[in-house]
């Protein structure tokens, strides 16, 4: 009796479904980027590790690459709902967990990013310093062009012998191109990206001549690159070292104001 009891539920359960006479069972939609107006595209920000990339597509997907694309850090898909972004990483980059959740906002030509919860805080903290989107008017932010000079001696360069001086330039085209020179022989060249305050060297010589170079420096792309905050002086421009993995450049650089 208790047999036939149990395959008559089973029956009156499981049949209409089989007939297709069942409950219909809605599809729940995917939320996608579109279902807000987060603006999608690509972003940047300078940081103390380097130029960040930061890439979110229309289609849901996202990629993260750190200067110039040296370090791929992080690809994965993206869901907006409202001012909600989630983070899936798909890369394995966040062996811990993989999904992060943050309120956003685009106002004054920032996308401006704040935590709401996520483990994988190494490298997603550089999306909380303000991305700025990749475009013709950010791109065309330039250095003030020209030449500067400064006179290193040995109260300013420890390295120098006493007695011992040296001239250098810093020159600065309209298209952003650099170039260092020590008494006239030019000692680098390359790039200059202004991102607000800070400026993002890439040089076209790859190995500098003699740095303390140390691995994680050579990671990071330190030694091809380089992050340093500017300002903007009466009789010049100063610089002031953020990242660079090369001890002598950060010398020269950093060490005192490049007159004009």
């Amino acid at each position: 009796m208790n047999r036939f009891v149990s395959c008559l539920v089973m029956f009156l359960v499981i049949g209409p479904m089989l007939l297709g006479c069942g409950p219909a069972v809605a599809d729940v939609p995917r939320p996608t980027v579109s279902d807000s107006a987060f603006p999608t595209g690509d972003y940047m920000v300078l940081d103390g590790l380097g130029y960040w990339q930061f890439s979110f597509r229309s289609d849901g997907s996202y990629q993260v690459l750190l200067n110039d694309g040296l370090v791929i850090v992080e690809r994965g898909e993206y869901v907006v709902i409202g001012d909600e972004i989630t983070l899936t990483d798909q890369s394995r980059f966040c062996i811990a967990q993989s999904t992060g959740v943050y309120h956003w906002a685009f106002e004054q030509e920032l996308l401006n990013v704040s935590l709401v919860k996520d483990s994988c805080l190494y490298w997603r903290y550089a999306l909380t310093k303000g991305l700025v989107p990749v475009n013709s008017a950010t791109l065309a932010r330039k250095l003030p062009e020209g030449t500067y000079h400064k006179r290193l001696d040995s109260k300013l360069a420890p390295g120098l012998a006493i007695g011992m001086s040296e001239d250098w330039t810093l020159t600065f085209a309209a298209d952003g191109r650099f170039v260092l020179a020590k008494h006239g022989k030019i000692i680098q060249e390359g790039q200059a990206m202004v991102v607000k305050d800070r400026v993002w060297f890439k040089f076209a010589d790859a190995n500098p001549a003699p740095c303390a170079i140390e691995d994680e420096a050579r990671f990071y792309g330190a030694i091809q690159s380089a992050v340093y905050d500017w300002q903007s002086k009466s009789n010049g421009l100063l610089l002031a070292a953020m990242l660079d993995g090369c001890a002598e450049r950060r010398v020269v650089l950093s060490r005192d104001v490049w007159l004009k």
